[in-house]
């Protein structure tokens, strides 16, 4: 029997939880509830509870304090924060407790879902006390399941919106993770830096559509000539001067190989 405690002074919040919980895992789950951080502590020692979803702002003592004697008791408890405060600071102290996620309010059930498999799974792996090897080799391979669904949902976003001024802030916003962990996902998932992908994704994009747009001009003998100076969407530009205003860096033609004929700056202020 899995044993999740559920703490949250806002009695919606956790019945909220709680339905969804229920919905998904009907079996092998009890839930226990607390409204404060003192009774979140003291119900996961007493109700030998495995997993504890946390609210950050309650009475008595927060969550991230209820969170540090929490592992202190239970080295293997499997923390998730769920907050509607996106603060650096909390999200700092969430890794230093090590925490499982640190999720935004309104959660939705397919996060809620995903975060509560994982751990649910890593509670198991604890009771049965796999060999470490074997162990690890699971692990590694939720892990990159995981990352994979995080980097899918990412490029689906951008696909959607890149033509609209996207920022870090709203891709973040739109999967309920904060600032300051969806960088550090982003990282891991790309290997780079949001502003390097996105300047990169554009400049991929604007590449194909000039040479689509010189593919018609020869169907149509239309004389290069007229056409060597592309149009340049809105998307490409920002306000402001040159070059700051060009989107199409000259790292990410260097990276691409895009001519530096398809950057929107003039020649002479954009090296």
């Amino acid at each position: 029997m899995i044993r999740i405690l559920i703490a949250d002074d806002e009695p919606i919040e956790r019945t909220i939880i709680e339905r969804m919980i229920k919905k998904n895992f009907p079996e092998n789950v009890e839930i226990v509830n607390a409204i404060n951080g003192r009774e979140a502590v003291r119900f996961y020692e007493e109700k030998q509870c495995q997993i504890a979803l946390l609210d950050i702002e309650m009475p008595g003592i927060n969550g991230l304090d209820a969170a540090d004697q929490i592992r202190k008791y239970d080295k293997d408890a499997v923390i998730i924060f769920i907050t509607a405060f996106d603060e650096f600071d909390y999200a700092k102290r969430a890794i230093q407790v090590h925490a499982l996620e640190y999720l935004l309010k309104p959660v939705s059930e397919g996060e809620l879902v995903a975060n509560l498999e994982e751990a649910i799974w890593l509670t198991q792996k604890t009771e049965k006390k796999l060999p470490a090897f074997k162990a690890d080799l699971q692990e590694t391979h939720h892990e990159n399941i995981k990352m994979n669904a995080v980097a899918e949902n990412i490029r689906d976003y951008i696909a959607k919106h890149y033509k609209e001024d996207i920022s870090l802030q709203d891709v973040a916003g739109s999967m309920n993770y904060s600032d300051a962990y969806f960088c550090k996902i982003f990282k891991q998932c790309f290997d780079k830096s949001f502003l390097v992908f996105l300047t990169e994704y554009h400049s991929i994009i604007f590449y194909f559509s000039y040479v689509l747009s010189i593919t018609s001009c020869l169907r149509k003998g239309i004389p290069l000539l007229l056409s060597l100076q592309p149009q340049y969407p809105d998307w490409m530009r920002r306000p402001g001067s040159h070059p700051q205003a060009c989107r199409v860096s000259r790292r990410s033609r260097m990276y691409n190989h895009i001519p530096l004929l398809l950057c929107p700056c003039h020649p002479s202020q954009c090296r």
